[in-house]
């Protein structure tokens, strides 16, 4: 098992969240937040408060998949650009 470091500020809707690799930030009420991590992944989070179960997705960043396309493209024969 290894430690981990985390610290988070909140001020009403709004959080942050320090870690080792870098700052994070979500918006939300107790069991619903959309936020973006410390990498700049976006994600969603649902859950129920006090119980300690919660749902937690990372979403597609439409940067990356944007990306991802061009270089997939650039890639086939026969693609000229």
């Amino acid at each position: 098992m290894s430690w981990r470091f985390r610290r988070v500020i909140s001020g009403g809707l709004f959080r942050l969240n320090l870690s080792r690799r870098g700052i994070g930030w979500s918006v939300g009420i107790p069991g619903m937040r959309y936020g973006r991590s410390a990498t700049g992944a976006p994600y969603v989070s649902l859950g129920f408060p006090g119980l300690g179960l919660y749902w937690f997705k990372y979403l597609r960043d439409r940067r990356s998949s944007e990306r991802r396309i061009t270089s997939t493209m650039s890639s086939e024969p026969g693609c000229t650009d």
